[in-house]
Protein backbone atom coordinates (compact mmCIF):
# COMPACT_ATOMS: atom_id res chain seq x y z
CA UNK A 1 0.00 0.00 0.00
CA UNK A 2 3.00 2.32 0.69
CA UNK A 3 4.75 1.67 -2.55
CA UNK A 4 0.95 2.43 -4.46
CA UNK A 5 0.45 5.80 -2.05
CA UNK A 6 4.34 6.67 -3.13
CA UNK A 7 3.14 6.04 -6.80
CA UNK A 8 -0.22 7.77 -6.77
CA UNK A 9 1.08 10.79 -4.86
CA UNK A 10 4.11 10.92 -7.29
CA UNK A 11 1.87 10.60 -10.63
CA UNK A 12 -0.38 13.33 -8.58
CA UNK A 13 2.75 15.95 -8.11
CA UNK A 14 3.49 15.46 -11.98
CA UNK A 15 0.28 16.12 -13.10
CA UNK A 16 0.29 19.06 -10.37
CA UNK A 17 3.42 20.51 -11.70
CA UNK A 18 2.38 20.15 -15.63
CA UNK A 19 -0.78 21.42 -15.01
CA UNK A 20 0.81 24.53 -13.06
CA UNK A 21 3.36 24.80 -16.11
CA UNK A 22 0.82 24.75 -18.74
CA UNK A 23 -1.81 27.33 -16.48
CA UNK A 24 1.72 29.42 -16.37
CA UNK A 25 2.10 29.52 -20.02
CA UNK A 26 -1.02 29.89 -20.98
CA UNK A 27 -1.61 33.15 -18.85
CA UNK A 28 1.98 34.39 -19.63
CA UNK A 29 1.51 33.23 -23.10
CA UNK A 30 4.86 34.34 -24.56
CA UNK A 31 4.09 33.35 -28.18
CA UNK A 32 0.74 35.13 -28.20
CA UNK A 33 -0.83 31.44 -29.36
CA UNK A 34 -3.38 31.70 -26.37
CA UNK A 35 -4.42 35.37 -26.83
CA UNK A 36 -2.25 36.75 -24.65
CA UNK A 37 -5.24 38.00 -22.93
CA UNK A 38 -3.72 38.80 -19.50
CA UNK A 39 -0.17 41.03 -20.79
CA UNK A 40 -1.55 42.08 -24.84
CA UNK A 41 2.04 41.98 -25.63
CA UNK A 42 2.58 41.42 -29.40
CA UNK A 43 4.92 43.36 -30.22
CA UNK A 44 7.01 41.01 -27.64
CA UNK A 45 5.24 38.16 -28.89
CA UNK A 46 5.95 38.26 -32.49
CA UNK A 47 9.81 39.18 -32.12
CA UNK A 48 9.71 35.61 -30.58
CA UNK A 49 8.18 33.76 -33.13
CA UNK A 50 6.72 36.37 -36.19
CA UNK A 51 4.30 34.16 -37.96
CA UNK A 52 2.73 32.18 -35.46
CA UNK A 53 1.94 35.56 -33.38
CA UNK A 54 1.03 37.52 -36.11
CA UNK A 55 -1.80 34.85 -37.05
CA UNK A 56 -2.98 34.60 -33.25
CA UNK A 57 -3.21 38.24 -33.18
CA UNK A 58 -5.29 38.22 -36.76
CA UNK A 59 -7.55 35.91 -35.18
CA UNK A 60 -8.74 38.37 -32.82
CA UNK A 61 -8.21 41.81 -34.43
CA UNK A 62 -8.92 40.17 -38.65
CA UNK A 63 -12.14 42.39 -38.79
CA UNK A 64 -10.07 45.48 -38.12
CA UNK A 65 -8.29 44.57 -41.69
CA UNK A 66 -9.50 44.23 -45.51
CA UNK A 67 -6.10 44.28 -46.88
CA UNK A 68 -2.24 42.45 -46.83
CA UNK A 69 0.88 42.39 -47.30
CA UNK A 70 3.41 39.54 -47.78
CA UNK A 71 7.24 38.71 -48.10
CA UNK A 72 10.08 38.67 -45.99
CA UNK A 73 11.33 41.20 -43.91
CA UNK A 74 12.06 43.57 -46.04
CA UNK A 75 8.51 44.24 -46.83
CA UNK A 76 7.94 45.74 -43.12
CA UNK A 77 8.74 49.45 -45.18
CA UNK A 78 5.86 48.80 -46.46
CA UNK A 79 3.55 51.21 -44.31
CA UNK A 80 -0.23 50.32 -43.76
CA UNK A 81 -0.26 53.96 -42.91
CA UNK A 82 1.34 55.09 -46.55
CA UNK A 83 -1.09 52.93 -48.32
CA UNK A 84 -4.14 53.68 -47.05
CA UNK A 85 -3.55 57.38 -48.21
CA UNK A 86 -3.70 56.19 -51.56
CA UNK A 87 -6.54 53.45 -51.16
CA UNK A 88 -9.83 53.19 -48.87
CA UNK A 89 -8.62 50.04 -47.14
CA UNK A 90 -7.15 48.89 -44.23
CA UNK A 91 -3.94 47.15 -44.24
CA UNK A 92 -2.19 44.52 -41.85
CA UNK A 93 1.83 43.68 -43.03
CA UNK A 94 2.04 40.14 -42.59
CA UNK A 95 5.73 40.16 -43.85
CA UNK A 96 7.67 36.98 -41.94
CA UNK A 97 11.01 36.14 -41.05
CA UNK A 98 10.90 33.46 -43.99
CA UNK A 99 12.22 34.26 -47.50
CA UNK A 100 9.73 31.27 -48.91
CA UNK A 101 7.06 31.81 -51.56
CA UNK A 102 5.46 28.59 -50.99
CA UNK A 103 5.35 29.78 -47.14
CA UNK A 104 3.82 33.41 -48.76
CA UNK A 105 1.12 30.86 -50.58
CA UNK A 106 0.38 29.18 -47.85
CA UNK A 107 -0.35 32.60 -45.92
CA UNK A 108 -2.43 33.98 -48.87
CA UNK A 109 -4.80 31.08 -49.27
CA UNK A 110 -5.27 31.05 -45.22
CA UNK A 111 -6.29 34.76 -45.85
CA UNK A 112 -8.38 34.37 -48.35
CA UNK A 113 -9.88 31.07 -46.99
CA UNK A 114 -10.96 32.49 -43.62
CA UNK A 115 -10.85 36.40 -43.66
CA UNK A 116 -12.18 39.62 -45.81
CA UNK A 117 -9.45 40.20 -48.57
CA UNK A 118 -9.31 42.95 -51.29
CA UNK A 119 -6.37 43.84 -51.57
CA UNK A 120 -2.95 41.44 -51.39
CA UNK A 121 1.09 43.30 -52.03
CA UNK A 122 3.53 40.48 -52.51
CA UNK A 123 6.73 41.52 -51.58
CA UNK A 124 9.53 39.74 -53.52
CA UNK A 125 13.68 39.91 -53.86
CA UNK A 126 16.56 37.69 -54.67
CA UNK A 127 16.65 35.78 -51.42
CA UNK A 128 12.97 34.29 -52.40
CA UNK A 129 15.31 32.16 -55.18
CA UNK A 130 18.72 31.57 -53.55
CA UNK A 131 19.13 28.29 -51.25
CA UNK A 132 16.46 28.07 -48.41
CA UNK A 133 16.94 29.50 -44.63
CA UNK A 134 15.45 26.41 -43.26
CA UNK A 135 11.64 26.49 -41.82
CA UNK A 136 9.43 29.32 -40.26
CA UNK A 137 7.11 28.09 -37.30
CA UNK A 138 3.81 29.12 -38.92
CA UNK A 139 0.30 28.49 -36.84
CA UNK A 140 -1.37 25.84 -37.14
CA UNK A 141 -4.50 27.93 -38.33
CA UNK A 142 -1.81 28.21 -41.89
CA UNK A 143 -0.62 24.48 -41.71
CA UNK A 144 -3.03 23.08 -40.76
CA UNK A 145 -1.61 20.95 -38.05
CA UNK A 146 -3.95 19.26 -35.62
CA UNK A 147 -4.58 22.64 -33.70
CA UNK A 148 -4.91 20.55 -30.24
CA UNK A 149 -1.22 19.34 -30.52
CA UNK A 150 -0.51 22.65 -31.52
CA UNK A 151 -1.80 24.20 -28.25
CA UNK A 152 -0.28 21.96 -26.13
CA UNK A 153 3.17 21.98 -27.02
CA UNK A 154 2.87 25.59 -26.30
CA UNK A 155 1.35 24.52 -23.10
CA UNK A 156 4.09 22.41 -22.37
CA UNK A 157 6.81 24.65 -23.42
CA UNK A 158 9.38 25.70 -21.05
CA UNK A 159 8.26 27.67 -18.31
CA UNK A 160 11.86 29.54 -19.22
CA UNK A 161 10.29 31.07 -22.39
CA UNK A 162 7.59 32.92 -19.68
CA UNK A 163 9.97 33.57 -16.99
CA UNK A 164 11.68 35.88 -19.92
CA UNK A 165 8.73 37.71 -21.05
CA UNK A 166 7.91 38.48 -17.20
CA UNK A 167 11.80 39.59 -17.42
CA UNK A 168 11.80 41.65 -20.14
CA UNK A 169 7.90 43.42 -18.94
CA UNK A 170 9.73 44.54 -16.48
CA UNK A 171 12.32 46.32 -18.44
CA UNK A 172 10.19 47.62 -20.84
CA UNK A 173 10.64 51.24 -22.66
CA UNK A 174 8.36 52.53 -25.10
CA UNK A 175 10.93 52.19 -27.55
CA UNK A 176 11.94 49.12 -29.33
CA UNK A 177 14.02 46.61 -27.64
CA UNK A 178 15.67 43.51 -28.67
CA UNK A 179 12.94 41.70 -27.28
CA UNK A 180 10.04 43.77 -28.45
CA UNK A 181 10.61 44.87 -32.13
CA UNK A 182 7.36 44.96 -33.62
CA UNK A 183 4.27 47.25 -33.95
CA UNK A 184 1.71 45.16 -33.23
CA UNK A 185 -1.20 46.99 -34.59
CA UNK A 186 0.53 47.32 -38.17
CA UNK A 187 2.42 44.01 -38.42
CA UNK A 188 5.37 46.40 -39.14
CA UNK A 189 8.64 46.20 -37.07
CA UNK A 190 8.83 49.27 -34.86
CA UNK A 191 11.60 51.59 -36.70
CA UNK A 192 10.60 54.45 -34.69
CA UNK A 193 14.61 55.14 -33.38
CA UNK A 194 15.92 54.24 -36.25
CA UNK A 195 14.15 56.70 -38.43
CA UNK A 196 15.45 59.56 -36.37
CA UNK A 197 18.46 58.68 -35.91
CA UNK A 198 21.21 60.61 -37.89
CA UNK A 199 22.37 59.37 -41.21
CA UNK A 200 25.74 58.17 -41.91
CA UNK A 201 27.35 57.44 -45.14
CA UNK A 202 28.83 53.88 -44.38
CA UNK A 203 27.88 50.73 -46.20
CA UNK A 204 25.68 48.06 -44.05
CA UNK A 205 27.61 45.21 -42.16
CA UNK A 206 28.12 42.74 -44.91
CA UNK A 207 26.60 39.34 -44.15
CA UNK A 208 25.86 38.63 -47.85
CA UNK A 209 26.54 35.23 -49.34
CA UNK A 210 30.10 34.68 -51.69
CA UNK A 211 29.87 35.23 -55.60
CA UNK A 212 30.10 31.48 -56.09
CA UNK A 213 27.93 30.04 -53.50
CA UNK A 214 24.76 27.92 -54.14
CA UNK A 215 22.39 31.00 -53.03
CA UNK A 216 24.37 33.51 -55.47
CA UNK A 217 22.69 31.06 -58.75
CA UNK A 218 19.48 31.74 -57.52
CA UNK A 219 18.33 28.15 -57.42
CA UNK A 220 15.09 28.18 -56.09
CA UNK A 221 14.02 30.93 -59.38
CA UNK A 222 11.60 28.53 -60.35
CA UNK A 223 10.02 27.68 -57.09
CA UNK A 224 9.16 31.20 -56.38
CA UNK A 225 7.95 32.51 -59.83
CA UNK A 226 5.15 28.99 -59.43
CA UNK A 227 4.14 30.54 -56.10
CA UNK A 228 3.46 33.87 -57.13
CA UNK A 229 1.35 32.54 -60.27
CA UNK A 230 -0.61 30.27 -57.28
CA UNK A 231 -1.29 33.45 -55.46
CA UNK A 232 -2.20 34.94 -58.96
CA UNK A 233 -4.23 32.47 -59.81
CA UNK A 234 -6.41 32.68 -56.45
CA UNK A 235 -6.78 36.18 -56.08
CA UNK A 236 -8.15 36.49 -59.70
CA UNK A 237 -10.55 34.15 -59.19
CA UNK A 238 -11.81 35.52 -55.64
CA UNK A 239 -11.40 39.23 -57.32
CA UNK A 240 -8.70 40.34 -54.91
CA UNK A 241 -6.73 43.23 -55.97
CA UNK A 242 -3.17 41.18 -56.53
CA UNK A 243 -0.13 43.48 -56.93
CA UNK A 244 3.28 42.24 -56.72
CA UNK A 245 6.55 44.32 -55.96
CA UNK A 246 10.27 43.57 -57.23
CA UNK A 247 11.83 45.32 -53.63
CA UNK A 248 14.42 47.58 -53.61
CA UNK A 249 17.75 45.60 -53.22
CA UNK A 250 21.11 46.48 -52.24
CA UNK A 251 23.87 46.56 -54.92
CA UNK A 252 26.00 44.21 -53.13
CA UNK A 253 23.92 41.57 -53.30
CA UNK A 254 22.90 41.84 -57.26
CA UNK A 255 26.87 41.67 -57.34
CA UNK A 256 27.15 38.17 -56.60
CA UNK A 257 24.38 36.93 -59.30
CA UNK A 258 25.48 38.14 -62.77
CA UNK A 259 22.99 39.66 -65.29
CA UNK A 260 22.11 36.52 -67.11
CA UNK A 261 21.09 34.94 -63.80
CA UNK A 262 18.64 37.93 -62.49
CA UNK A 263 17.37 38.41 -66.38
CA UNK A 264 16.42 34.62 -66.09
CA UNK A 265 14.81 35.20 -62.91
CA UNK A 266 12.63 38.15 -63.78
CA UNK A 267 11.60 36.67 -66.91
CA UNK A 268 10.26 33.79 -64.73
CA UNK A 269 8.37 36.43 -62.14
CA UNK A 270 6.92 38.14 -65.35
CA UNK A 271 5.17 34.91 -67.01
CA UNK A 272 4.03 34.15 -63.56
CA UNK A 273 2.37 37.79 -63.10
CA UNK A 274 3.01 41.47 -63.72
CA UNK A 275 5.26 43.14 -61.41
CA UNK A 276 6.54 46.56 -60.47
CA UNK A 277 10.63 46.38 -60.36
CA UNK A 278 12.42 48.77 -58.01
CA UNK A 279 15.15 46.15 -57.75
CA UNK A 280 18.24 48.29 -58.95
CA UNK A 281 18.24 51.70 -59.35
CA UNK A 282 20.52 54.77 -57.94
CA UNK A 283 18.92 53.91 -54.84
CA UNK A 284 20.99 50.74 -55.02
CA UNK A 285 23.90 51.97 -54.53
CA UNK A 286 23.31 54.44 -51.62
CA UNK A 287 23.84 52.84 -48.23
CA UNK A 288 21.77 55.33 -46.27
CA UNK A 289 18.48 54.18 -47.69
CA UNK A 290 19.16 50.84 -46.23
CA UNK A 291 19.16 49.55 -42.13
CA UNK A 292 21.53 46.76 -43.35
CA UNK A 293 21.84 44.84 -46.39
CA UNK A 294 18.62 43.02 -46.42
CA UNK A 295 16.15 46.15 -45.26
CA UNK A 296 15.49 48.99 -47.09
CA UNK A 297 14.10 52.10 -45.05
CA UNK A 298 10.45 52.70 -43.90
CA UNK A 299 11.24 55.95 -46.18
CA UNK A 300 11.90 54.12 -49.24
CA UNK A 301 9.00 52.21 -49.26
CA UNK A 302 7.09 55.01 -49.14
CA UNK A 303 9.26 56.24 -52.49
CA UNK A 304 8.44 52.69 -53.83
CA UNK A 305 4.16 53.02 -52.90
CA UNK A 306 3.97 56.81 -54.34
CA UNK A 307 5.49 55.28 -57.89
CA UNK A 308 2.66 52.79 -57.98
CA UNK A 309 -0.38 54.85 -56.60
CA UNK A 310 1.19 58.63 -57.73
CA UNK A 311 3.81 58.94 -60.12
CA UNK A 312 3.60 62.74 -59.43
CA UNK A 313 4.22 62.25 -55.64
CA UNK A 314 7.77 62.09 -54.42
CA UNK A 315 11.61 62.76 -55.56
CA UNK A 316 12.37 59.06 -56.83
CA UNK A 317 15.61 58.84 -58.65
CA UNK A 318 14.33 58.86 -62.68
CA UNK A 319 15.49 54.99 -62.99
CA UNK A 320 13.15 54.32 -59.69
CA UNK A 321 10.35 51.54 -60.75
CA UNK A 322 9.36 50.16 -63.71
CA UNK A 323 6.00 47.79 -64.58
CA UNK A 324 7.49 44.67 -66.03
CA UNK A 325 5.67 42.49 -68.40
CA UNK A 326 6.42 39.19 -70.23
CA UNK A 327 7.01 41.59 -73.02
CA UNK A 328 9.36 43.79 -71.50
CA UNK A 329 11.20 41.61 -68.83
CA UNK A 330 14.19 40.82 -70.89
CA UNK A 331 15.05 44.84 -70.90
CA UNK A 332 18.44 45.68 -69.58
CA UNK A 333 18.15 46.63 -65.95
CA UNK A 334 20.13 49.90 -65.24
CA UNK A 335 22.62 49.52 -62.44
CA UNK A 336 24.08 52.91 -62.58
CA UNK A 337 24.69 54.86 -59.30
CA UNK A 338 23.54 58.21 -59.12
CA UNK A 339 25.92 61.31 -58.54
CA UNK A 340 25.69 62.03 -54.98
CA UNK A 341 25.35 65.22 -55.64
CA UNK A 342 22.12 64.87 -57.67
CA UNK A 343 20.29 63.71 -54.56
CA UNK A 344 22.19 65.41 -51.49
CA UNK A 345 23.12 69.08 -50.03
CA UNK A 346 25.07 70.23 -47.82
CA UNK A 347 23.52 72.96 -45.45
CA UNK A 348 25.05 74.78 -43.00
CA UNK A 349 23.23 76.21 -40.18
CA UNK A 350 24.16 79.36 -38.11
CA UNK A 351 23.18 79.69 -35.01
CA UNK A 352 22.42 83.74 -33.39
CA UNK A 353 21.00 84.91 -30.24
CA UNK A 354 21.14 88.40 -29.32
CA UNK A 355 22.16 91.45 -31.51
CA UNK A 356 23.03 95.15 -29.37
CA UNK A 357 25.00 97.86 -30.78
CA UNK A 358 28.35 96.49 -28.77
CA UNK A 359 28.84 92.78 -27.92
CA UNK A 360 28.23 92.30 -24.10
CA UNK A 361 28.33 88.92 -23.88
CA UNK A 362 29.21 85.56 -25.77
CA UNK A 363 25.44 85.19 -26.69
CA UNK A 364 25.50 88.62 -28.54
CA UNK A 365 26.96 89.81 -31.59
CA UNK A 366 27.45 93.61 -32.41
CA UNK A 367 24.65 95.20 -35.07
CA UNK A 368 28.03 96.27 -37.10
CA UNK A 369 30.05 92.22 -37.42
CA UNK A 370 26.20 91.05 -37.97
CA UNK A 371 25.46 93.76 -41.06
CA UNK A 372 29.40 93.16 -42.09
CA UNK A 373 28.74 89.03 -42.04
CA UNK A 374 25.40 88.90 -43.66
CA UNK A 375 26.86 91.44 -46.61
CA UNK A 376 30.19 88.68 -47.02
CA UNK A 377 27.33 86.19 -47.13
CA UNK A 378 25.53 87.80 -50.45
CA UNK A 379 28.66 88.95 -52.02
CA UNK A 380 30.45 85.19 -51.99
CA UNK A 381 27.12 83.95 -53.33
CA UNK A 382 25.73 82.41 -50.46
CA UNK A 383 21.70 82.41 -50.53
CA UNK A 384 20.39 82.24 -47.67
CA UNK A 385 17.22 79.31 -47.17
CA UNK A 386 14.21 78.73 -45.18
CA UNK A 387 13.58 75.51 -43.47
CA UNK A 388 10.15 75.44 -46.04
CA UNK A 389 13.09 75.16 -48.78
CA UNK A 390 14.90 71.95 -46.89
CA UNK A 391 11.78 70.56 -46.39
CA UNK A 392 10.62 70.81 -50.07
CA UNK A 393 14.11 69.72 -51.04
CA UNK A 394 14.28 65.76 -49.67
CA UNK A 395 10.41 65.43 -50.31
CA UNK A 396 9.90 67.12 -53.46
CA UNK A 397 13.36 66.82 -54.55
CA UNK A 398 13.01 71.03 -55.40
CA UNK A 399 16.70 72.08 -55.88
CA UNK A 400 18.22 74.22 -53.34
CA UNK A 401 20.64 76.73 -54.27
CA UNK A 402 24.14 76.18 -55.38
CA UNK A 403 25.68 77.72 -52.15
CA UNK A 404 23.00 77.79 -49.57
CA UNK A 405 23.06 78.72 -45.77
CA UNK A 406 20.36 78.69 -43.26
CA UNK A 407 20.35 81.33 -40.77
CA UNK A 408 18.86 81.10 -37.46
CA UNK A 409 18.35 83.04 -34.34
CA UNK A 410 17.35 81.12 -30.88
CA UNK A 411 15.10 82.49 -27.48
CA UNK A 412 13.15 85.32 -29.80
CA UNK A 413 14.51 88.78 -28.32
CA UNK A 414 13.36 92.66 -29.48
CA UNK A 415 16.87 92.93 -31.28
CA UNK A 416 16.42 90.39 -33.52
CA UNK A 417 13.36 92.59 -34.69
CA UNK A 418 15.13 95.67 -34.05
CA UNK A 419 18.60 95.20 -35.36
CA UNK A 420 18.87 92.02 -37.68
CA UNK A 421 15.50 91.90 -39.32
CA UNK A 422 16.22 95.36 -41.48
CA UNK A 423 19.79 93.81 -42.26
CA UNK A 424 18.39 91.07 -43.46
CA UNK A 425 15.91 93.09 -45.16
CA UNK A 426 18.51 95.29 -46.66
CA UNK A 427 20.53 92.29 -48.00
CA UNK A 428 17.26 89.87 -49.02
CA UNK A 429 18.42 86.89 -46.97
CA UNK A 430 16.24 84.75 -45.00
CA UNK A 431 16.18 83.51 -41.29
CA UNK A 432 14.42 81.77 -38.78
CA UNK A 433 13.66 82.79 -35.23
CA UNK A 434 12.90 80.30 -32.93
CA UNK A 435 11.31 81.77 -30.20
CA UNK A 436 10.02 80.88 -26.66
CA UNK A 437 6.51 80.77 -26.51
CA UNK A 438 5.65 81.87 -23.01
CA UNK A 439 8.52 85.04 -23.21
CA UNK A 440 6.44 86.82 -26.82
CA UNK A 441 6.30 90.08 -26.04
CA UNK A 442 7.28 90.05 -22.56
CA UNK A 443 10.34 91.59 -20.58
CA UNK A 444 9.64 90.16 -17.63
CA UNK A 445 10.65 86.49 -16.33
CA UNK A 446 6.57 85.02 -16.69
CA UNK A 447 4.61 86.12 -14.18
CA UNK A 448 7.24 87.58 -12.13
CA UNK A 449 8.29 90.77 -11.39
CA UNK A 450 12.27 89.81 -12.66
CA UNK A 451 13.47 91.89 -15.51
CA UNK A 452 14.46 89.95 -19.05
CA UNK A 453 16.10 90.89 -22.00
CA UNK A 454 12.90 91.83 -24.30
CA UNK A 455 11.49 89.90 -26.55
CA UNK A 456 9.57 90.77 -29.67
CA UNK A 457 5.98 90.94 -29.69
CA UNK A 458 3.20 88.50 -31.55
CA UNK A 459 2.50 91.84 -33.56
CA UNK A 460 6.41 92.29 -34.85
CA UNK A 461 6.47 88.51 -35.44
CA UNK A 462 3.77 89.22 -38.02
CA UNK A 463 5.47 92.12 -39.79
CA UNK A 464 8.48 90.22 -39.78
CA UNK A 465 6.60 87.17 -41.06
CA UNK A 466 4.41 88.93 -43.89
CA UNK A 467 7.98 90.53 -45.27
CA UNK A 468 8.74 86.19 -46.66
CA UNK A 469 12.11 86.56 -45.17
CA UNK A 470 11.51 85.88 -41.76
CA UNK A 471 9.82 82.46 -40.04
CA UNK A 472 9.14 82.29 -36.60
CA UNK A 473 9.22 78.81 -35.26
CA UNK A 474 9.33 77.35 -31.82
CA UNK A 475 12.03 77.21 -28.90
CA UNK A 476 9.23 75.13 -26.99
CA UNK A 477 6.72 77.25 -25.20
CA UNK A 478 8.21 76.98 -21.34
CA UNK A 479 10.36 74.40 -21.24
CA UNK A 480 13.85 76.70 -21.41
CA UNK A 481 13.17 78.17 -17.90
CA UNK A 482 15.81 79.62 -15.72
CA UNK A 483 16.36 78.30 -12.48
CA UNK A 484 17.07 81.65 -10.44
CA UNK A 485 13.48 82.65 -11.61
CA UNK A 486 11.98 79.58 -11.21
CA UNK A 487 10.37 78.24 -7.54
CA UNK A 488 9.56 74.41 -7.85
CA UNK A 489 11.95 71.56 -6.87
CA UNK A 490 12.37 70.25 -10.50
CA UNK A 491 12.99 73.41 -13.38
CA UNK A 492 13.81 72.41 -17.02
CA UNK A 493 16.33 74.12 -18.35
CA UNK A 494 16.11 72.04 -21.75
CA UNK A 495 13.57 69.45 -22.57
CA UNK A 496 15.41 66.46 -21.35
CA UNK A 497 13.70 63.99 -19.47
CA UNK A 498 14.08 64.16 -15.49
CA UNK A 499 16.12 61.20 -14.01
CA UNK A 500 13.31 60.07 -11.93
CA UNK A 501 10.55 60.85 -14.43
CA UNK A 502 8.43 57.98 -16.11
CA UNK A 503 8.64 57.76 -20.30
CA UNK A 504 4.75 58.19 -20.30
CA UNK A 505 4.73 61.21 -17.87
CA UNK A 506 7.43 62.81 -19.75
CA UNK A 507 5.70 62.22 -23.45
CA UNK A 508 2.95 63.80 -21.76
CA UNK A 509 4.85 66.76 -20.65
CA UNK A 510 6.29 67.42 -24.15
CA UNK A 511 2.69 66.82 -25.82
CA UNK A 512 1.37 69.42 -23.78
CA UNK A 513 4.18 72.05 -23.96
CA UNK A 514 3.40 71.84 -27.84
CA UNK A 515 0.00 71.79 -28.02
CA UNK A 516 -0.21 74.73 -25.69
CA UNK A 517 2.37 76.79 -28.35
CA UNK A 518 0.95 75.78 -30.85
CA UNK A 519 -2.96 76.75 -29.95
CA UNK A 520 -1.93 79.95 -29.19
CA UNK A 521 0.77 80.73 -32.27
CA UNK A 522 -2.09 79.68 -34.42
CA UNK A 523 -4.36 81.88 -33.59
CA UNK A 524 -2.00 84.59 -32.81
CA UNK A 525 -0.49 84.39 -36.30
CA UNK A 526 -2.38 82.18 -38.43
CA UNK A 527 0.90 79.82 -39.06
CA UNK A 528 1.82 76.88 -36.96
CA UNK A 529 5.07 75.53 -35.84
CA UNK A 530 6.58 72.36 -37.62
CA UNK A 531 10.59 73.29 -36.90
CA UNK A 532 11.97 72.96 -33.44
CA UNK A 533 15.21 74.02 -32.21
CA UNK A 534 15.95 72.51 -28.77
CA UNK A 535 17.06 74.35 -25.88
CA UNK A 536 20.87 74.16 -24.86
CA UNK A 537 20.49 72.02 -27.85
CA UNK A 538 19.90 69.12 -25.58
CA UNK A 539 17.90 66.07 -26.59
CA UNK A 540 17.05 62.44 -26.88
CA UNK A 541 16.07 59.69 -28.80
CA UNK A 542 12.58 59.39 -27.13
CA UNK A 543 12.03 63.22 -27.39
CA UNK A 544 12.77 63.21 -31.49
CA UNK A 545 10.50 60.14 -31.68
CA UNK A 546 7.69 62.24 -30.13
CA UNK A 547 8.36 65.27 -32.07
CA UNK A 548 8.47 63.97 -35.17
CA UNK A 549 4.63 62.24 -34.11
CA UNK A 550 3.82 65.57 -33.22
CA UNK A 551 4.37 67.04 -36.70
CA UNK A 552 7.56 68.46 -36.60
CA UNK A 553 10.02 68.47 -39.62
CA UNK A 554 13.22 69.84 -38.45
CA UNK A 555 14.57 69.42 -35.63
CA UNK A 556 18.12 71.36 -34.67
CA UNK A 557 20.64 71.11 -32.10
CA UNK A 558 23.57 73.58 -30.99
CA UNK A 559 26.25 71.03 -31.93
CA UNK A 560 28.88 71.72 -34.85
CA UNK A 561 30.58 68.44 -35.17
CA UNK A 562 29.59 67.35 -38.81
CA UNK A 563 28.27 69.00 -41.70
CA UNK A 564 24.49 68.98 -42.25
CA UNK A 565 23.74 66.65 -45.17
CA UNK A 566 19.89 66.32 -46.98
CA UNK A 567 19.01 63.24 -48.27
CA UNK A 568 16.43 63.41 -50.97
CA UNK A 569 13.90 60.88 -49.57
CA UNK A 570 14.57 60.95 -46.14
CA UNK A 571 12.82 63.18 -43.83
CA UNK A 572 15.17 61.96 -41.50
CA UNK A 573 18.27 64.06 -42.70
CA UNK A 574 16.38 66.84 -41.56
CA UNK A 575 16.37 65.91 -37.93
CA UNK A 576 19.13 66.85 -35.23
CA UNK A 577 20.75 69.32 -37.80
CA UNK A 578 24.25 70.86 -36.35
CA UNK A 579 24.66 74.68 -35.79
CA UNK A 580 28.23 76.66 -35.82
CA UNK A 581 27.25 78.98 -33.21
CA UNK A 582 28.05 82.99 -34.52
CA UNK A 583 29.74 85.21 -31.98
CA UNK A 584 31.87 88.17 -32.12
CA UNK A 585 34.63 86.67 -32.11
CA UNK A 586 34.36 85.59 -35.99
CA UNK A 587 35.39 88.32 -38.38
CA UNK A 588 32.76 88.55 -40.96
CA UNK A 589 36.26 86.48 -43.57
CA UNK A 590 36.45 84.11 -40.66
CA UNK A 591 32.72 83.40 -41.52
CA UNK A 592 33.49 82.14 -44.90
CA UNK A 593 36.60 80.27 -44.59
CA UNK A 594 34.67 78.18 -41.82
CA UNK A 595 32.05 77.84 -44.70
CA UNK A 596 34.30 76.99 -47.40
CA UNK A 597 35.96 74.19 -45.44
CA UNK A 598 32.08 72.36 -45.20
Amino acid sequence: MNKKKWLIGGLGLLALAAALIAAFNIIVDPFGVFGDRFFNWYSYNMTQETSVAKIAYLERHHEEYDSYILGSGSASAYLPETLEQYQDARYYNLFTQSCSAAEYQALAEYLLAHYEVRNLILCIGPEEAQASRGPVKQHAAVTGENRLAFYLKYAFASPGYGIDKLRSRAADTVLAQPFDQFLAETGCYDRRAEDVSRLEETAPEASLPEAGDEAAALPRAAECAQAVAAISRLCRAQGVAFTVVFSPVYAGLWDLSGSDTLRAYKELLADAADYWDFSSSAISFESRYFYDEHHFRNAVGDMVLAKIFDEAAGCAPENFGIRVTKETAGAPADFSAADVSRYTADVPVLMYHHFDQTAQNETTVSAALFEEQIRALSEAGYQAVSFEEMIRYVDDGIPLPEKPVCITMDDGYLSNYEIAFPILKKYNMKATIFAIGCSIGRDTYKDTAFSITPHFSYAQAAEMMDSGLISIQSHTYDMHQWPPYETGEQVRKNIDRFADEAEEAYIAVLEEDTQQYRAEFEAQTGHTLNVLAYPGGVYNTLSEVTFRRLGFRVTLTTQSDSVNTLVQGLPQSLFALYRYDITEELTAAALLEMLAAV
